[in-house]
């Protein structure tokens, strides 16, 4: 499994912090709420061990595909030792997702948006005649992505759009490499690798791609034709699947689809588009809550 190597390093904090906190009376952990094994550790130690005021508190921070598993709990889980006990959800769509799960009153709270920001307004003008390519953490996930375009390289260059590729900031372009050469897999020359802030890009990208990633949100803000492209080997995790039915944009583009679709949207006046952005960026807008004093203090228990 590949969280396993992960899980055991938590367990090796353990006594660390017990040692560090040795003389401390209340303690407060604070950690992304996903419902990951890895999160469960602290947690369900400091709880177990009752010589602590131990409070969890778990921060839903982006918002998430249908697909992903994590916020499905099971009954009373609730209830357990890990589970944190309080949860700061970063807007109205997130919180929705408790509401029918849990029981509990006032275990959720509405805080701010901190994994997203709203540029705001972006000019038309702005826009240049290009694709940008968000590459995800996972490795098989970007293997799948550059395949499917790079197979496409010759479609692109016909309608004179620049490709540029970004790492996730986790991910080095040396790994990157690395990892490519051992299958013997080169990206294409006339493409870019990034080294401007997601934001830069974004502003300046007509449509951008993206597989198995929330960075589809920033670009729908960011006013970017979005391309979702659905996976081979995995579930898509596409991070506005719940807007699929109503906004076609946002549906999953099977890999075998994909040549057919960027011929339809690259021979399109971009205009065509913007009343599907502008709906979307709406919902989002009130779904997702800013960053204020007031909303920031949500976290304090």
């Amino acid at each position: 499994m590949s969280g396993s190597p992960e899980l055991v390093v938590f367990f090796r904090y353990l006594p660390a912090l017990e040692k560090f906190i040795k003389k401390g009376t209340s303690i407060r952990s604070y950690n992304h709420f996903e419902n990951m094994p890895f999160e469960k550790v602290i947690p369900d130690y400091f709880k177990h061990k009752g010589s602590w005021d131990f409070k969890q508190i778990g921060y839903h921070h982006t918002i998430v595909s249908n697909d992903f598993l994590g916020y499905n709990l099971y009954e009373s889980e609730e209830t357990s030792s890990y589970f944190p006990d309080l949860i700061v959800a970063n807007g109205s769509i997130s919180s929705k997702l408790y509401s029918e799960n849990l029981t509990s009153n006032g275990r959720v709270r509405i805080g701010p948006s901190l994994r997203q920001k709203d540029p705001g307004p972006i000019q038309k003008i702005d826009k240049q005649k290009r694709l940008l390519i968000l590459l995800p953490l996972e490795l098989n996930a970007c293997i799948e992505l550059l395949s499917a375009f790079s197979h496409l390289n010759r479609i692109i260059s016909e309608f004179k759009i620049q490709t540029l590729i970004r790492l996730h900031p986790i991910m080095s372009v040396t790994y990157l490499k690395a990892k490519l050469t051992k299958l013997n897999f080169h990206i294409p020359e006339d493409w870019i690798v990034s080294k401007q802030d997601l934001y830069s890009d974004l502003f300046e990208s007509q449509y951008v791609a993206v597989s198995a990633s929330a960075s589809i949100i920033d670009a729908i803000l960011c006013n970017c034709i979005p391309i979702p492209v659905g996976r081979l080997l995995d579930l898509d995790l596409n991070g506005l699947d719940f807007y699929s039915d109503r906004y076609p944009l946002l549906k999953s583009i099977r890999p075998g689809n994909l040549e057919k679709w960027l011929h339809k949207l690259f021979s399109a006046d971009p205009n065509e588009f913007s009343g599907q952005l502008k709906a979307i960026q709406e919902d989002l807008r009130v779904g997702l809550c800013s960053n204020s004093e007031d909303l920031m203090n949500q976290f304090l228990v």
